[in-house]
């Protein structure tokens, strides 16, 4: 049964391809699996008001002039912008990053 397969090329090249596709498949389910095997409860879900707080928070950091902490706070902010879809707060916030990253010499 087997001989018959190997001894035609174009057999050959449907087996190798059906086993490859198999192969991908099965791999794609056990990654699929994994990263979706994090519980619900250990997913972070961000809002507005949160992100919007951590910019408060750096804004007033970069008025003490604790840069350090501004900029950490804006990235953080940053990430929670992206993740809510909010391309305008993410804008914004790199601007005040960038001012942080380049001081005027004034």
């Amino acid at each position: 049964m087997f001989k018959d397969l190997f001894t035609n090329k174009k057999k050959l090249i449907i087996v190798i391809v059906a086993v490859v596709v198999i192969l991908a498949g099965g791999g794609f389910a056990v990654y699929s699996a994994v990263n979706n095997a994090k519980p619900s409860s250990q997913k972070t879900t961000y809002t507005q008001a949160s992100a919007d707080s951590l910019k408060d928070e750096a804004v007033k950091a970069m008025s003490d002039n604790n840069t350090t902490k501004a900029r950490s706070l804006f990235v953080q902010a940053k990430e929670q912008y992206k993740s809510i879809g909010d391309a305008n707060g993410e804008v914004n916030v790199d601007s005040l990053i960038y001012l942080i990253d380049h001081p005027s010499t004034k």
